[in-house]
């Protein structure tokens, strides 16, 4: 499964959002200029985060698993709401 990532330059989040297969990609690119050997392209060095529900702007990959464990997260959480308003509700049924 692929990771997602944003890139962040000085504090602020960009739109620029690539999978961890695209960044390697990216990374292992070298370039002669001059003699010296470049890495990757300015724009792909710096700060990045994790942003798993945005999609690769060069692949189309998403994250799959994070947004899998977020809906699990958020149906656990409706599950517990709905267990405590039953709850709530059988003690109000049983002090009338």
């Amino acid at each position: 499964m692929p990771k997602i990532y944003r890139k962040v330059y000085k504090g602020m989040k960009t739109e620029l959002t690539t999978c961890d297969r695209c960044m390697d990609e990216k990374w292992a690119h070298s370039t002669e200029w001059d003699g010296v050997t470049i890495a990757c392209p300015d724009h792909y060095t710096g700060q990045y985060e994790e942003a798993p529900f945005s999609e690769c702007r060069l692949c189309g990959a998403i994250d799959q698993e994070s947004r899998d464990e977020y809906e699990e997260w958020a149906a656990d959480m409706d599950r517990m709401q709905w267990e405590e308003q039953q709850e709530a509700e059988w003690q109000r049924m049983e002090y009338m």
